[in-house]
């Protein structure tokens, strides 16, 4: 199991040179950049990664395999890979071709092909797709997608951003299963995309948790197509819609959440679940086309929340306003610049390299929790630690007992809180190597660089080559182990719950 690093490994001058020599196991790392190259098909089982930050892949011309960029037929991953400009004559040039394995994708952005992901019908085969984009794919010619899954076992998408897809759907799938949880699946205010998300073989369906909008220039005046293409559906066939904020901005017509086309040997339709969903622009008796179970959805009179158009991948940084300790004062992190020295907790001081920042939308975020700020409040791990309170992003890492801990494995309801915010604005600070600074007085880890730069807005291609993975990179370059459970995590949880009641007595006097 070797890693092949593109650029660095002997022999290895190019991704496609990679790609030619890896055999199974083999993990492949592209340092964040730029590479046009006509790549190989994949016939290993290995990892492809972007570090530093994306590795954007691009075709010389057409690719000349007539298919895709990266053309799978193998157990692949990957990981902070970027897809663009794929182009076939047939219409069908994708981002990724899938054609036999398995596939999983995370942290990668695939946008502006005819097609995003195409996947072949392989029996069994498994396709999984986390905090990954999916965007302006299609080929304005209502047949391409962003997302176009045949007949596979398992289709996962969670934690993802598929949004204006060319005049197809943003996802299609005849998938056996499919899954879609937590994701933004939104169409924008000028795309023509057709179905949000379209099922047209039945199957067994769950829709849970995202943010799905219809947007003003959609064809089909339904979200969500179940059935209509295979007659009848794949036997039992379910789907279940909850959770979900649906924002309908097509004007016109009689809008529904669902078009329930699927038919059993009897020509019924299999029944549909709509429950607990939180709906704007269409009413109670049209949410569904067709048989469906209804029940316990909200439709509010105000105004839909703003859509979040940030990037899926998430990172731990410090809210705006975070004093971090200098030489000479505490300074606010949105104050600071490259080349001021702060204070390292282990002595002395040390240089800044970068400041990253994102804004988030917590309101638009399909999962909140992910992204709302921790508050620790004064004194919760000791005098003066913090010296006042102090916000966080949930995984972002304090240093305790000779360890890192992501501060939402503390959360205790009293001295560590989660905080519902509409917005934050998130910044971290980079210095020559991770290190542990001092904010609001607290211990708490610098930024480490294992692939994720590019989450800030201000993130860039970074080319900064590592020599490992993601996890390797922590491995090697973390300054301390960190630490999420077990007894030692226990210990602590126990020893800050008891401060806490010990100042909750103390101020009752």
């Amino acid at each position: 199991m070797a890693v092949l690093i593109v650029g660095t490994t002997p022999g290895i001058a190019s991704v496609s040179a990679a790609i030619n020599v890896a055999v199974n196991g083999d993990t492949i790392e592209i340092p964040a950049g730029n590479y046009t190259e006509n790549f190989p098909t994949i016939y290993a089982d290995i990892t492809i990664e972007g570090v530093g930050g994306m590795a954007h892949l691009t075709p010389a011309g057409q690719p000349s395999n007539g298919k895709a960029i990266l053309v799978i037929d193998a157990n692949v991953t990957l990981d902070h890979i970027e897809l663009s400009g794929a182009s076939v004559p047939d219409g069908n040039g994708a981002g990724i071709r899938f054609e036999a394995g398995s596939l999983t994708v995370t942290n990668s952005w695939i946008h502006d092909n005819q097609e995003g992901l195409l996947a072949n019908a392989v029996a069994g085969a498994t396709i999984t797709i986390d905090h990954s984009e999916f965007n302006n794919n299609g080929n304005n010619d209502g047949l391409t997608h962003n997302i176009y899954v045949n007949e596979i076992g398992l289709l996962t998408i969670t934690n993802s951003y598929i949004h204006d897809a060319l005049g197809g759907h943003e996802i299609k799938s005849r998938a056996d299963n499919t899954v879609i949880i937590d994701n933004r699946i939104q169409d924008g205010p000028t795309a023509d995309t057709s179905y949000s998300i379209d099922i047209p073989d039945g199957g067994a369906v769950t829709i849970t948790g995202n943010v799905i909008q219809k947007g003003p220039n959609s064809p089909n005046t339904s979200a969500i197509h179940f059935g209509g293409e295979l007659n009848p559906s794949h036997a039992n066939s379910t789907i279940d819609i909850s959770g979900n904020t649906v924002i309908n901005d097509r004007p016109g017509g009689v809008p529904h959440l669902l078009l329930n086309q699927s038919t059993d040997t009897q020509g019924n339709n299999f029944p549909a679940s709509i429950i607990g969903n939180t709906v704007y622009g269409i009413g109670v008796a049209d949410l569904a086309s067709g048989a469906a179970n209804i029940s316990g959805n909200a439709f509010p009179v105000t105004s839909p929340p703003p859509l979040d158009t940030s990037h899926p991948f998430e990172v731990a940084c410090y809210a705006a306003g975070t004093r971090i300790a200098t030489p000479s004062c505490a300074v606010a992190v949105e104050m600071l610049q490259p080349g001021m020295r702060i204070i390292s907790f282990f002595g002395g001081t040390v240089p800044i390299v970068w400041i990253g920042h994102r804004h988030v939308d917590c309101r638009a975020h399909p999962r909140p929790k992910d992204v709302m700020p921790v508050r620790v409040r004064a004194g919760a791990f000791g005098p003066g630690l913090p010296v006042r309170d102090l916000l966080l992003s949930p995984d972002h890492a304090v240093y305790a007992d000779d360890v890192l801990i992501p501060i939402c494995t503390l959360i205790n309801g009293t001295s560590i809180v989660q905080e519902r915010v509409d917005t934050v604005t998130y910044y971290h600070v980079e210095l020559p190597v991770h290190d542990v600074i001092l904010a609001e007085g607290l211990p708490a880890e610098s930024f480490l660089d294992t692939g994720n730069r590019d989450a800030f807005e201000n993130g860039g291609k970074v080319r900064r080559l590592h020599r490992g993975s993601a996890q390797q990179v922590w491995e090697a370059e973390a300054c301390a182990p960190q630490l999420r459970h077990g007894p030692r995590h226990a210990a602590l949880l126990a020893r800050l719950r008891a401060r806490a009641t010990q100042h909750r007595r103390a101020a009752a006097g």
